[in-house]
C-alpha cells in the first residue's frame, strides 16, 4: 500500500538535489472514514497546542458521544507512541 501526504512527497523530492537523505515516518490515531464528533481544530490554539478546556467543554455538552471518542483516541495515541518508539528503536539510517 502507497501512502501519500503531499507537504512530505515535496520535501522527498527536494532533498536528493540537496545532497540529503530523507526519511519519513508516520502514524495516524484515526481511520481514514471515521467521522469525529469533537472537532480538535475548534481547539486549536494559534500556538499549535489544544487548548484542553474547549475540549472539556464540549465534551460536556456532548458527554456520551465525545466522551467515548476521547477514550479511543487516547488508546490509539498511546498505541501509535509504543510503535512509533519501537520503529526507532529497531531503525537504522
Amino acid at each position: 500500500m502507497l501512502l501519500l501526504e503531499l507537504p512530505l512527497y515535496r520535501s522527498g523530492r527536494r532533498a536528493p538535489s540537496r545532497g540529503l537523505p530523507f526519511y519519513c515516518v508516520k502514524v495516524v490515531t484515526d481511520l481514514a472514514g471515521e467521522t469525529m464528533a469533537n472537532d480538535f481544530n475548534a481547539a486549536l490554539r494559534a500556538d499549535g497546542h489544544f487548548d484542553t478546556m474547549v475540549i472539556l467543554r464540549a465534551t460536556l455538552r456532548r458527554p456520551l458521544a465525545r466522551l467515548p471518542e476521547l477514550c479511543r483516541l487516547r488508546q490509539r495515541s498511546v498505541r501509535a507512541a509504543c510503535v512509533l518508539g519501537d520503529f526507532f528503536a529497531d531503525c537504522r539510517f
